[in-house]
């Protein structure tokens, strides 16, 4: 139970901090070499495209903004997020829940992304979660995932400056390429940038993988 208030109170400072997140990450540009890297494999058009964990809509944006007219599908925890993402995204379908609880038809997408959600979920249901990213994933399709660099599964629960809190999860590539390739992936591209916070460096991981199709994966 009281895990389950943790994850309530992390989407909750979530949801407080829409705003603030929007004008801080909004044009972010430590991600934009992979972003570029993964954009340079897609088509133009006529991609359907889901992106877990939008929040105000980062990453659609940003494929809009460089021509890119995928047809999107976002989804957040916040509702406060998802308000912030539709005035970017006016013409994306945007979808308040919970990704763990999302659900889709199988294989309807040519991409998804979780730009930096991959922290804020329970380690435990990684693979669970993977198991329904892959059933979602067309054949050869794509996925854009994203985390901070350490000691695998290590969570921290704290205050940030205006004294609201979030749980947070490391990851180590090692162990994110095995899990991506136990759910029939392979990984293309790993793309890492230094990012100063609280007089620290965290190193940002960005993964994007190829989902096998069957033949590939015989």
């Amino acid at each position: 139970m009281q895990d389950n208030q943790k994850f309530l109170e992390t989407h909750s400072t979530w949801n407080a901090l829409a705003e603030w997140y929007e004008k801080k990450f909004m044009d972010f540009d430590a991600y934009n070499e992979a972003y570029d890297f993964w954009l340079a494999l897609m088509p133009k058009q006529n991609v359907f495209a889901l992106d877990l964990g939008s929040g105000p809509g980062i990453i659609p944006y940003y494929t809009k903004k460089n021509g890119f007219a995928f047809k999107w599908t976002l989804v957040d925890v916040a509702p406060a997020m998802m308000e912030r993402a539709k005035m970017h995204m006016r013409e994306a379908e945007c979808i308040v829940c919970d990704i763990e609880r999302f659900e889709s038809d199988a294989q309807v997408y040519d991409a998804i992304t979780a730009g930096f959600v991959w922290p804020y979920l329970p380690p435990e249901n990684n693979s669970l979660l993977m198991v329904k990213i892959s059933k979602w994933l067309k054949p050869n399709g794509r996925l854009f995932l994203s985390f901070v660099e350490g000691d695998h599964h290590a969570e921290t629960f704290g205050s940030n400056s205006l004294g609201m809190r979030s749980v947070f999860y490391y990851h180590s590539i090692e162990k994110i390429t095995e899990l991506l390739i136990q759910h029939g992936f392979d990984v293309e591209f790993v793309h890492k940038s230094m990012y100063s916070k609280n007089d620290e460096e965290e190193c940002h991981v960005s993964i994007i993988a190829q989902k096998l199709n069957s033949t590939k994966m015989t």
